[in-house]
C-alpha cells in the first residue's frame, strides 16, 4: 500500500498516548519520538515552516512510503501502523512497530564490531546502492544488526529509492555522509575502515576504474576531518 490514508489526530488522542510514554527523543520544539506503553513508537514531524516542501509532501509520508518500499526490496526496517496528522495543525506523526536490534554505533560503543560484522556491512551498503536506495541519513546510529545477524534501516524519512543502480557520484556522497561522523570513524579503526570497503567493493558491481574512483574520493583521514556538528 504505496498510498496510506491519514487519521486525524486529535489533542485527546494524544493525550492518551502520552501517558505513561517514555520520550526518546526531543528537540526545542518539544518531544519528537515516543515510546509508548504498548511498546509502539509514536514519531513526530513538525515542518520547518509553512511553506516548506513537507506541508505538501509530509516526512511522516514519506517515513510511510520508504518503509513500504523497503519492505518489497527486502531491506528490514521499521513497520508502519498508522499515518496520523494532528486536527488544527500541520504536524504528522507515524505510529510504528520497532525494529529489533543493536545500533552499529553501540556495537561501536561496546567494542564489539567484528571483521565478520565488517564484511557484511560492506556487503549490505553495496546491495543499498545496487537497489538504487540512497539513503541520505546513513549513518552507524540508523543501521541495526539484528538478532538473526542481518542489517536493517531506521530513521528512514530522507531516502530516495530509484529503479537503477545508484551512480558512482551519489555513492561517494553517501559515504562522505558515514565520514562526516568522525567519533564513529576512529572507534570503528583503520582495519575494520578497510574490510568495509573491500566487502564492499566486491559486492558493488562496479568496474575496476569505478572502483578506483571511488576509493580515491572517499579515502578517510583522520586529521583533515571536522568535529561532528
Amino acid at each position: 500500500m504505496l498510498f496510506r490514508p491519514s487519521h486525524p489526530l486529535t489533542q485527546l488522542q494524544y493525550a492518551t498516548m502520552q501517558d505513561g510514554a517514555v520520550v526518546l527523543e526531543q528537540d526545542e520544539r518539544g518531544p519528537k519520538v515516543y515510546l509508548l506503553t504498548n511498546k509502539t513508537i509514536l514519531k513526530i514531524f513538525r515542518p520547518r515552516s509553512f511553506w516548506s516542501r513537507d506541508t505538501l509532501y509530509s516526512n511522516a509520508r514519506s517515513f510511510c512510503r520508504n518503509a513500504e518500499r523497503l519492505d518489497i526490496l527486502g531491506i528490514p526496517t521499521v513497520k508502519i501502523l498508522k499515518l496520523y496528522r494532528f486536527e488544527g495543525s500541520m504536524d504528522t506523526a507515524v505510529l510504528y512497530q520497532p525494529l529489533k536490534g543493536t545500533t552499529l554505533r553501540d556495537l561501536l560503543k561496546q567494542s564489539a564490531i567484528t571483521p565478520e560484522i565488517c564484511n557484511q556491512l560492506g556487503a549490505f551498503v553495496a546491495q543499498l546502492h545496487q537497489l538504487g536506495i540512497y539513503f541520505r541519513s546513513l549513518h552507524f546510529g540508523n543501521v541495526l544488526l539484528m538478532h538473526n545477524e542481518q542489517f536493517g534501516l531506521i530513521d528512514i524519512a530522507d531516502m530516495n529509492i530509484y529503479g537503477w543502480p545508484l551512480s558512482i557520484s551519489t555513492r561517494i556522497r553517501n559515504f562522505k555522509r558515514i565520514q562526516k561522523y568522525h567519533e564513529d570513524m576512529l572507534k570503528l579503526g583503520q582495519d575494520n575502515r578497510s574490510a568495509i570497503m573491500d566487502a564492499y567493493i566486491q559486492h558493488a558491481g562496479l568496474s575496476q576504474s569505478q572502483s578506483d574512483r571511488l576509493l580515491s574520493k572517499i579515502r578517510y583521514q583522520p586529521h583533515l576531518q571536522p568535529d561532528e556538528s
